[in-house]
Order: C-alpha cells, then structure tokens, then sequence
C-alpha cells in the first residue's frame, strides 16, 4: 500500500522525517527520471516522467521539482559530455580489470571489505556549513548518493568544483566523523572550544574546574550538531532534581533493546536520530536549576554508544563521552546496588572458559585485550559494545543491559578507551627468544604430533574418555563467522593481521559445541602482534602448552602430554594451527608476500550451477539488493543496516573456495544476453554501472554459480522451447529429491506488496507496526500449503518442514545472530539434509553459516514466487490449494 499523509503523521517521531521530507524525495525521484531517460538516450519525454508518481504526490512536490529543475537543466551542464564519455568507458576498463589487466585483483577486494581507518583530522574550511547545506539537504543526501551524477545535478547544479569542496571525504565513515565533530554547524567553533576547555580542565588532574566549564557550555539548539546537543544534556542535568510530572523524565521499564533499532537500521547520523527518537531527551534548561532522571541519562548514552567507537574517537568528543560514562556509573553503582566485579589476571584465559550463559564476561575479556593494540584493537572495540547491547543483551530491558555492563567492566573498559587521547607508544621489536618459544609450541606437522600410550595415564582416564561418546563434528565447526576470519588473515598482505571484527565475533557466537581454546589465542596472538605486546605473548605461550585453572596441579610432563593430546584430538586445531604459524612469521616482517590463487572471476551457466546444488552444493545469491545493501562507498535509498551491510561482507569474502561446497552466486555482469533470463533483465543491468563494479570490489577471482538460477525461463526462451519451463521445475525437483528439506523465511511476502520484493526488503519504519507480522503470518500459510500438498519443487522430497509462524522476523533486523540460533539449533536437532532459504539480503549469511558447519543450504530466492506467485496474489492457494507449476 502507498504511503500517505496521513500514514505519516500518525508515525510522528518514530516514523520517516515526515511528509514533508518523503515530498521532497518524490521531488527527487522525479528528476532522477529525467536524468536517467536522458542518460540511457530513451524517447521517453521528461515532463511524462510525472505519471509515474502518485497524483496527489506529485502535486505537493512540484514546487520542490520546479526549484531543483532551475538547478539541474541538463542544456546546462558544462561537463556533461565528459561525463557521458567516461561512462561509455567504463564497460571496457571493467573487462580489463576482470582479466586482472589494470589492477591485481589478488588484495583489491580484501582492502575493499575492510572498514577504511580514519586519517587524521582535516582542517575543512570554516565557510563549509554557511554555504554547502541548509535544512532541505545534508551531506547523506549529496555527498555519496548513488548514482553520483544525479546527487552532483540535483545538489551542487552540476558544479564539480562546489561538489569537491563541500564533499571533502573519501569515505561515508569519514564523513560521520565529520557529521559527529559538528563540522558542518554554523557553531562549529564554539563546540570545538567546548571540547577544547573541556581536555584542558581533565589535562589538570584536578576536576574541580568541571562547574567552570559547565558554565561555558552553550545552550543553543543546533540542528547541525546533534552529538553536542545530546551529550550536553546529559552533562549538565543528569545529577539535578528534576520535575517528576514532565514526560522527559519518564522511561520505560518494560521496555527491550529493540527500541534502539530505529537507529541502527535507519542512522546515518546515528547522534540526530537519538535526540529525534527522544532517547536522549536531557535538554531542560536553565541547567543550573533543572535535571533529569538518571534513567533517562542512561537511555542516552547507550544510545551513543551503539555510534562506532572508533567514530566516537575521532570526533573530538571522546573525553567529554568519556568522564560522562565514568559519572553515570558512579551514580548507578550507588542507586542501583551495583557491584564491580574484579578484572582476572589473564584476560586469555578467562575469555576461554568464561561461562557463555553470564553475558558480558567474554566481551569484558576482549575489551582488555584489544583496548590499545592499533587499528585491530580500535575496531575490536566498537564490535564488542555492539554485540554486547544488540546480541548477548537483547531481550534486557535498557536500565538492565547497563547495569550488566558497568558490573562486568565494560562501561569502565569503554571510558578508558574514549579517553585516551593517543596510542601508547611504539613498542620495540619482541626478542627473538619468547618468539621462537612460541614456535616450539606449535606444530609444524600436526601428524607428527599422534600420541601413543599416554604415560601419565591409566585404564581410569582410558575409561572416562570413552564414557563422554563421539563429538559430533559439525557442532564444533565455526561457521561462516569463522571461515570469513581465516580467509581474511589468509588474503591479508601485510604484518600481523586486518583490523577485522570477524575473529572476535567468532568467539562471541562459538560452536554449538562450545569454544575451543585456539581461536582465542590465534586472536591474542593478532594482537600482541599489532602491539608488540611481550605480556600478551607469554599469555598466547601459557595457552598454547596448558591451558584451563588446573594448569598449575599437573606434573610437567602431563602438561606435554596434554598438549600434545589436544593438538591431536581437537578439530579446531587443524585448522587454527596453520594460522598461528603464519601470524608468528608475520611478528617483525614489515610486508609479506600475497598469497597466489585465481585471478579471474568467472560466472558459471545456471545449468551448471543447478548442476553443482544437485551435487549437495550451497549456494547464497546476490543480486541488486544485496549489492546495494553490503557496499560502503556509497548510500542508496535502502534501510541502512551497518550489521546486514558487515554480514554480507562476510559472505562475499569466502568466495568460491571459503568454505568447502559453498559457492556465492552472481549475476554475470559483463556476459553476453545468453546468460541473463531476458532481454529486460540484460538491459537493466548493463546500464547500470554501479552493479558492474561491486563484485571486483568484493568478491575475490574464482568460480561463482549464476545468480539467475532460481528464475524460470523468460517467454522468448519458453516460445521457441516449449519444454523449457517443465525442464526448470524438473531440475529444481531434483535438487530436492528424498530429501529432508527445512524451508526457511517468506517467499510470499511480496503477495502483500503487489509482487515487488524491494517493499519487503527495505521497507523503512511504518506508522502500522503491525504490518510486518500480518505479511509474514499470510506467507507462512501459503508455505504450509505448499509443503503440505508437496506442490514443486517439493513433489519428490521426502519430508518438508515449517518453523513455526514468526520465529524469525521479516524485516531487516540487527539481530540476525539471534535468528541464526534459532534455525541452527532446528538443524542441530533434526533430521535435515537441505535448509531452503528465502529471506532477501538476510539469507544471505544464513545460509553461508548453516553451509560451512556442514550441512547443505540454498538460497533458493524468489524460486517459489516463479512457481506459484501468479496464484497466490489471485488467492487461489489459500482458497483451494490447486495450482500448477506454469
């Protein structure tokens, strides 16, 4: 259903801007026509561009559309024919690049994935704000829109040299660092002093100074500096009575974490969105006189603790966030009856065995080992307070999540991180001799290492070993978490290792088995590594040779023969342990060799990539959507969903090779119209250059399987073939033939948005709530019917199962760990030899975990809409279930 006027203003706060904003967009939207019908040279008349919109609509965006059109004559464009002519050249610069001719792809597409590290704070010029952006337009709108000429015509009036002035960031993180430091603000001085006053008066280890500089604090609204608002209120009124019959100092107490998601999928400026969702809503003044609760103050700054910490850092605020963090925990430790649970002595080792069912315990661990290493431990930081809060916390309430994280240390962890003002020195190299004791430690031949009869032990430990039965080996492979960090670390061309969050949420979200020692220490190892940390190594080496409390009561040599029995026996260390030896090789080499592989990226046919799924393949497609949904170097009207965006990532890492029997599939961006379903399909995509050059900037060279897989033939191909569409049910039926299938996700859910997918996947926040849960309830009884009556391509499998009704969401969500637990632990219990999924960008990485711990998924798409959409938008399969393949 089309949005209205009345839709939005019942959303109020929670909704998009408002009306306004979505009439402004239409406006938009209208130009991008005419400057996309002119591009691609089509006969379609710019002024008819207006039928495309909603009547009603587009009368109220007309003056927008007028104003814009005064800005955007295309006539006008001085550079428009070099821009044409570059674009025409982009198709052979790609064909180079994919032939490994203007660029090595080998570490193009590892450097591509990686969150670029910030470069150290520019001077913009103090002009910026005053005449770059106004309230109609921000730098999100402009700066790294896709696609860019359209933001360069409508923003900027085609000005190239205004758009290069007032867009001065290389990438969209650099660019909310900016956002963040108020550069844009008219005020951006007095903030900066602000912070400025604010080091100076820390600087003086006496804070006394602290009233002084509450009373310099300025208590204008600016619009433009969000982050200065909102830690203002809280700085100034978190610990003053306050009136207790106003609604800004009412909370929530049954309220989930959830309630932050508004920002996490929608935020690019993540500080706006707290004070415009009202979390951080501590803005009573005069301050002096006026507070507000303490749960409100709270409420706020998890808020601004789910921003990314290293983004917080560079923004100048990092000290101020900082002491405010260390005086809200003061408070809560006292108001709330709280305790400081003390710090182990080895992080390593507690991370190891710490209790998976006390949430906080293992983030705690990680934040003391990565909180000063570098690049590695800067993001390291950042992933674990948002795992902390959105995953292992997710169905606290706020007021519990933080008092959980100021008992475990993370909230003291944090301060002291944002509070630093530099990295601590460089350390010099590590002495030759620890490291060499650690390689003695490491086996570089794990076969060498069988043990024969154990010498510390007798028939009692013989006896107690074979009571606790055979391990299940698919419960103790990582999944796709773990194979995206190992490839990362084998791909990395550098010393050490990637600053990359794989490895540590890797040990957040362990095996159904349960954690092996080896990761943790492969991670330890990375970052003592990054740090030259010599403390740090001897912890790597005490794992390493004994590991667990009862280290100190073993006899020596039951300590070697532990060793070598746990090299031995656990899984995890064939395929850890190589890794250890390659990062101890890494220690003091400034570059180090890339390692060789393909340098070609190919697309197989869809008859020999139903070919590989009939062999037991995995597969995850990627199409528009997700290539709009995992890149970062751009921003496009989808729900903006960092933790999806990471996912995908991931997912596109493991290549063809990542993981064994899973292979992504992609659309064969440069083949010829034979590999597309038809000529529509061919067009759209080779006139869109954006979809050209994603998949060599992320995908590494290999063999991929055709995205197009799951499409029946289009009508040319079934007119002159007229057996070619019971060919595609047949092969499809095959895939499934006597097996247990467990079908996953919403394949009907665009039943309720007229057949379009895009309203379902990227849907923002809607003023009917509700509307999610109906259309995932209709699609999960057109699937039951379908798996009920075994309609194709189920016709021949032995068993199809349903989870039930909403045990996962339809959405985007940023808990889709959560989700992945629950169709994992189906998996884990049942007995299912193929998970078919549907679930747009979200299957994705489902489907790349649940493949690479062994067990066969696909990613089956829009396969059950191609078979029976036609009757489930006329109603004929909740009606009477009959329906045929065609």
């Amino acid at each position: 259903m089309r949005a209205t006027k009345d839709d939005f203003h019942r959303a109020g706060d929670w909704g998009q801007p408002g009306y306004a904003r979505h009439i402004k967009g239409t406006a938009l939207r209208s130009i991008r026509c005419i400057a996309d019908a002119e591009i691609a040279q089509s006969r379609l008349k710019p002024d008819t561009c207006h039928e495309l919109f909603d009547p009603e609509e587009f009368r109220d965006a007309w003056p927008y559309r007028e104003r814009l059109l005064k800005m955007a004559s295309v006539q006008e464009r001085p550079q428009w024919q070099r821009f044409l002519e570059r674009r025409s050249s982009w198709p052979l610069d790609e064909e180079r690049l994919r032939q490994g001719q203007v660029q090595p792809q080998e570490g193009m597409w590892i450097r591509s994935q990686l969150m670029p590290p910030l470069p150290p704070k520019r001077m913009y010029p103090p002009t910026l704000a005053s005449h770059c952006w106004s309230p109609d337009w921000s730098p999100s709108d402009c700066c790294f829109f896709s696609p860019p000429d359209t933001a360069l015509t409508v923003c900027f009036a085609n000005n190239t040299a205004m758009f290069m002035e007032c867009c001065p960031w290389e990438t969209v993180e650099e660019m909310q660092a900016s956002i963040l430091s108020c550069d844009l603000s008219k005020h951006s001085t007095t903030w900066k002093q602000l912070q400025q006053t604010f080091a100076q008066c820390l600087g003086s280890g006496d804070e006394s100074c602290i009233p002084k500089v509450a009373r310099e604090v300025p208590l204008f609204e600016d619009p433009l500096c969000a982050m200065g608002e909102a830690l203002r209120g809280i700085f100034l009124s978190a610990n003053k009575p306050y009136n207790e019959m106003m609604d800004s100092n009412a909370i929530l107490p049954d309220g989930k974490m959830h309630g932050f998601d508004e920002c996490l999928l929608h935020g690019l400026d993540q500080a706006r969105c707290c004070v415009r969702t009202r979390f951080c809503k501590c803005a009573s003044h005069p301050a002096d006189r006026v507070g507000c609760n303490l749960g409100v103050a709270v409420e706020c700054a998890i808020c601004l603790m789910l921003i990314p910490s290293v983004l917080l850092r560079h923004s100048g605020w990092g000290l101020m966030f900082s002491w405010i963090l260390q005086e809200l925990q003061s408070l809560s430790l006292d108001r709330q009856g709280l305790t400081l649970e003390p710090e182990p002595s080895d992080p390593l080792r507690s991370l190891t065995y710490s209790s998976t069912s006390a949430p906080g315990h293992q983030h705690r661990d990680l934040l003391r080992m990565s909180n000063a290493s570098g690049p590695l431990g800067e993001r390291l930081v950042g992933t674990v307070i948002e795992d902390f809060f959105t995953q292992a916390m997710a169905t606290a309430t706020p007021l519990d999540a933080w008092a959980r994280a100021v008992e475990t240390g993370l909230i003291s962890g944090l301060a002291r991180f944002l509070g630093r003002r530099q990295l601590p020195p460089r350390r010099s190299a590590l002495p030759t001799a620890q490291l060499q004791g650690v390689a003695r430690l490491i086996p570089k031949n794990l076969a060498s290492l069988v043990p024969g009869r154990l010498m510390t032990q007798g028939a009692r430990a013989k006896a107690l070993r074979e009571m606790m039965g055979p391990a299940r080996l698919e419960r103790q492979k990582g999944g796709m978490l773990e194979a995206a960090w190992l490839q990362s670390l084998r791909s990395w061309p550098h010393r050490c290792c990637p600053p990359d969050a794989t490895g540590a949420l890797a040990l957040l979200h362990p095996p159904p088995a349960g954690l092996s020692k080896w990761p943790g220490l492969l991670l330890a190892l990375c970052l003592a590594c990054e740090s030259r940390d010599q403390q740090l190594l001897k912890q790597v080496e005490r794992g390493i040779f004994c590991s667990g409390s009862g280290c100190g009561m073993l006899m020596r040599l039951q300590m070697v023969e532990q060793h070598a029995w746990n090299v031995w026996k656990d899984p995890a260390a064939k395929r850890f342990v190589p890794f250890l030896q390659l990062i101890l090789e890494r220690f003091n080499k400034a570059k180090v060799a890339r390692v060789t592989g393909a340098t070609e990226m190919k697309v197989m046919s869809t008859a020999e990539t139903l070919s590989f799924i009939k062999a037991g393949g995995s597969m995850a497609r990627f199409g528009d959507g997700e290539f709009w949904s995992m890149d970062r170097a751009s921003i496009t009207p989808v729900v903006c969903n960092r933790m999806l965006q990471e996912s995908l990532v991931y997912v596109a890492r493991l290549g063809a090779s990542g993981c064994p029997g899973f292979k992504p599939a992609m659309v064969d961006v440069l083949g010829p119209p034979e590999s597309f379903p038809d000529q529509e399909n061919y067009d759209w995509w080779r006139e869109r250059h954006f979809f050209r050059q994603i998949p060599y900037r992320y995908f590494p060279p290999g063999n991929y399987g055709n995205m197009w897989v799951n499409y029946r033939p289009g009508e040319a191909i079934r007119r002159e073939n007229p057996t070619a569409m019971l060919r595609f049910v047949e092969g499809w039926e095959e895939v499934f033939l006597n097996k247990s299938v467990l079908l996953v996700g919403h394949p009907f859910a665009q039943a309720a948005t007229e057949g379009h997918a895009t309203g379902v996947m990227f849907a923002a926040a809607k003023a009917d709530y509700n509307f999610p849960v109906r259309v995932a309830q209709l699609s999960w009884e057109m699937m039951r019917e379908v798996a009920s009556q075994r309609l194709p391509p189920f016709s021949r499998a032995r068993d199809v199962r349903l989870m039930r009704p909403l045990a996962i969401g339809l959405a985007s969500s940023v808990r889709w760990y959560s989700a992945l637990d629950t169709v994992r632990e189906v998996v884990d219990n049942s007995d299912i030899d193929v998970v078919a999924v549907s679930w747009g960008p979200q299957a994705k990485p489902l489907v790349a975990d649940i493949a690479c711990r062994g067990t066969q998924a696909v990613d089956v798409g829009r396969l059950l809409w191609e078979l029976h959409g036609i009757s489930a938008m006329a109603g004929d399969l909740l009606k009477d279930g009959a329906m045929g393949a065609g």
